[in-house]
């Protein structure tokens, strides 16, 4: 459906004269409104980027166009983006000039050449610009690329999201289909004239993954998408069908997300029994190299530690770092009540920058002091000047908006995925009990910043060590299996996966076997294959070296019980990190044993390979430690007997514990199963998280 309209003004003032090539600038302003520049200049049809700023800059001294400058995040830009709107002179003028342009009835009423009918589409907010742009870059990687091949087109018409409804026989009922975003486009019509020619349009539809959510999360759209291609438009004339365009990061280097991608869409295809529609499946580096001229990022995997301090000789030199600011963002948002110091770590700088930084945030709305008073009546005894020390914050609700949009994701997708807690009101029982059990919740971020410090520390000195992922416990926990977190650890090209348990010594054997049955149910119900390309090592580092054997023991009987594949557990304390010169990576760790084992538990590194060798000399500097242990003013702890080396066998009413004899023979076979940290080539909740074999 056309439509035009003469021009008129309402205070009578004749448009300017326009050119052909500022009429078909002001077309694609009207069609796509807040378009970036490295978008701009290929959707026109310009050949540098140079000719887009000089007709755009005509346009605004024309006051037909104007920029509107946004902080679209790090993974879109490393600075603030300059997006292009039309304005109501320059609607006018294409209205003097007899521009064609789709009526706006049609996004009510549907278009005979698409299938489904067209719901109006909700505007576009703020919060979805990052999204935005990145389709406008896929767009315009497209158009260049059928440019390049002697085809050129042009947008006819333009809709972000792209929402369309399909009837579904099965369950009775409309379903809706929403994708990022959709184009129409037509071929490009001669000697550049700014009307649209009359040619039947090829759909195109756009799926921009910037790797902040896990690919099956997308398998119930396609499956909906298969659906509304396979039904046949009410007037009978044959329809192409769109083409669908999935771009998608690539953080190992080894296509892992496009295969997850290219498996997702053959798995939804057989299980609805239909042929798959046209699909293609490209990276964001080939986006960014046509679009972008190789030297503005495009969206990455989204993992704020590979953009922390540091960088080694071993370690390519980045082209752009994110500004500290988005980072100290996420590192709050993410994982709650970080310290002044622990965040000073992180980020490489002293603590009284941090302040500053943080008082910037909280001036923008977007973060939060905690008070003492909302600190809950626990054990740990905190008077102001402590509490002042620690200078704990959280994000707002306006914050969690503005990081959620930077990942790409709405809201409640960026906290399922990463965690995001702030004082919401839908997050206030998992805050009160992150405060309640505070020195819990410290010791267990501490343990994180202890691995970036030695990560970092082993760069510096040469190595390729790297902290690569860092997820906190509320994007990590799946019903009973509820650890305090899960990274990955990178070192010489493999990536070593483990979830976290920080222990104070206050649990009992009872809630210790409690523990690990639900990790045995995780891994043996197959939902840790859905998340994880191989199941994580357990790490427990607990604060009392009795905790630490009754864990060694607890998990051995919970494995003797079983009768299947042990876990790979390693154990260790507070005070074997601090005292050992390698800190965190040192030969610290022990596998499970049961107590009244005959001989002492040997200490081993947690990789196979042992620290890093050949890069650090003789005379090293330590790996530099952390505060790992905040002390309750009044703590309960488990009588159990502070032992060390061997202990002797206690009596029990579990029948595994009347068997010690027989635990003690089988100690030697398992000590190589146990413990084994296997290396994971990525994690499957940032890749897969369903079928076959991260960010």
């Amino acid at each position: 459906m056309m439509a035009s309209e003469s021009a008129t003004t309402g205070l009578g003032v004749h448009p300017p004269h326009l050119r052909k090539a500022a009429l078909a600038a002001l077309r694609l302003l009207e069609t796509c409104p807040m378009v970036p520049v490295d978008a701009f200049v290929h959707l026109v049809g310009l050949r540098s980027r140079t000719s887009a700023y000089q007709q755009l800059a005509r346009l605004q001294r024309a006051g037909l166009a104007e920029p509107q400058r946004e902080n679209l995040g790090y993974l879109i830009g490393d600075r603030r983006v300059g997006l292009w709107k039309i304005t109501d002179e320059g609607r006018q003028a294409l209205r003097a000039a007899g521009v064609h342009l789709v009526a706006p009835e049609a996004s009510a009423t549907g278009h005979p050449l698409q299938r489904g009918v067209i719901r109006r589409a909700p505007r576009n907010r703020d919060g979805d610009l990052p999204r935005l742009v990145a389709a406008y870059r896929v767009l315009s990687w497209l158009v260049a690329e059928r440019a390049a091949a002697g085809r050129p087109v042009d947008v006819r018409s333009w809709e972000s999201p792209w929402v369309r409804e399909v009837w579904c026989a099965q369950q009775k009922e409309a379903l809706h289909v929403t994708l990022p975003a959709g184009a129409a486009l037509v071929p490009r019509a001669a000697h550049g004239k700014p009307t649209i020619v009359s040619s039947q349009p090829v759909t195109v539809l756009l799926l921009c993954d910037l790797g902040t959510a896990p690919v099956v999360r997308y398998r119930e759209m396609l499956r909906r998408l298969l659906a509304l291609c396979e039904g046949q438009p009410e007037d009978g004339e044959p329809d192409p069908g769109p083409e669908l365009f999935i771009v998608t990061p690539d953080p190992d280097h080894r296509g892992t997300r496009s295969a997850a991608w290219v498996n997702l869409l053959d798995r939804v295809a057989r299980r609805q029994e239909l042929l798959m529609f046209p699909a293609r499946v490209v990276g964001w580096d080939r986006v960014a190299d046509t679009v972008s001229g190789g030297h503005v990022p495009g969206p990455v995997s989204g993992r704020p530690l590979g953009n922390l301090h540091g960088g080694g000789a071993m370690e390519a030199p980045r082209p752009w770092q994110p500004a500290v600011r988005e980072q100290l963002l996420h590192l709050i948002g993410r994982h709650p009540f970080l310290t002044v110091d622990q965040l000073a770590d992180l980020l490489g700088m002293n603590a009284a920058r941090v302040r500053r930084l943080e008082n910037e945030l909280i001036g923008s709305g977007w973060l939060r002091r905690i008070e003492l008073d909302e600190f809950p009546d626990t054990p740990m005894r905190l008077g102001h000047d402590d509490w002042r020390v620690l200078g704990l914050v959280e994000i707002t609700i306006q914050g969690r908006r503005r990081l959620a949009s930077w990942l790409g994701l709405e809201p409640s997708g960026a906290t399922r995925y990463h965690g995001l807690i702030g004082n919401a009101r839908g997050q206030a029982g998992r805050r009160r009990r992150l405060l309640r059990a505070l020195a819990h919740t410290l010791g267990a971020n501490a343990v994180f910043v202890a691995l970036a410090l030695a990560a970092d520390h082993i760069r510096r000195q040469g190595g390729t060590d790297q902290l690569a992922d860092w997820r906190g416990a509320a994007a990590c926990e799946r019903r009973h299996c509820k650890p305090d977190g899960y990274g990955s650890y990178m070192r010489n090209g493999a990536t070593f996966g483990f979830f976290l348990e920080y222990d104070r010594g206050t649990e009992s054997a009872r809630q210790y076997a409690a523990k690990f049955r639900a990790y045995y149910w995780y891994r043996d119900s197959g939902q840790a294959m859905r998340d994880y390309d191989g199941f994580p090592t357990l790490l427990f580092v607990t604060t009392e070296p009795s905790a630490e054997h009754r864990l060694a023991d607890a998990a051995y009987r919970a494995w003797f019980v079983r009768g299947t594949e042990p876990l790979p557990v390693l154990i260790t304390t507070t005070e074997l990190i601090a005292g050992n010169r390698d800190s965190i990576l040192g030969r610290i760790w022990r596998t499970p044993a049961p107590i009244g084992a005959t001989r002492r538990a040997e200490r081993q590194y947690w990789f196979p390979d042992g620290p890093p060798r050949g890069l650090f000399g003789a005379h090293r500097i330590s790996v530099p430690a952390a505060q790992l242990v905040w002390f309750a003013a009044s703590t309960t702890r488990c009588s159990r007997p502070r032992t060390y080396g061997v202990v002797q066998p206690r009596e029990t009413s579990c029948s595994v514990g009347n068997h010690a004899d027989a635990l003690a023979a089988r100690a030697d076979r398992l000590d190589n199963q146990l413990g084994r940290s296997r290396p994971i080539r990525t994690t499957r909740s940032s890749v897969l998280q369903d079928g076959g074999g991260a960010a």
